[in-house]
């Protein structure tokens, strides 16, 4: 048994190293079989097989709006300015104590509050 450790032991040993010793070979065969002694480019590559440059100046700038914190972030839309108002309409009107008037303020919240004192 303890024969079968040490053999186990040195194959573990000198398995890695003739890997090693592979993959060099292997990647002198493949530079020596190369046309160019240059190695493949991934640009030049996708370049060749796309047949499409890279540009020189690149011009995409970042989005401009976008808010994708707070509650507005967690699965409810955003409305426009358009929406809002359609809803303010829809609302029912109250009869305001300061103006006396049918509107979508209360006393509280009333602009001639303000102007009054």
């Amino acid at each position: 048994m303890y024969a079968r450790l040490r053999f186990a032991r040195l194959f573990l040993c000198i398995k890695p190293i003739n890997f090693l010793e592979d993959q060099h070979k292997l990647k002198k065969k493949y530079i020596g079989d190369c046309p160019s002694n240059e190695l493949p480019n991934r640009d030049n590559y996708y370049t060749n097989l796309l047949k499409v440059s890279i540009p020189d100046v690149v011009d995409i700038e970042n989005p401009s709006d976008i808010r994708n914190k707070g509650s507005g972030s967690r699965g409810k839309r955003l409305k426009s300015k358009k929406e809002m108002l359609q809803l303010q309409g829809l609302k029912p009107k109250r009869l305001c104590a300061s103006c006396q008037q049918m509107v979508n303020h209360d006393k509280q919240n009333c602009p001639l509050k303000d102007k009054a004192n």
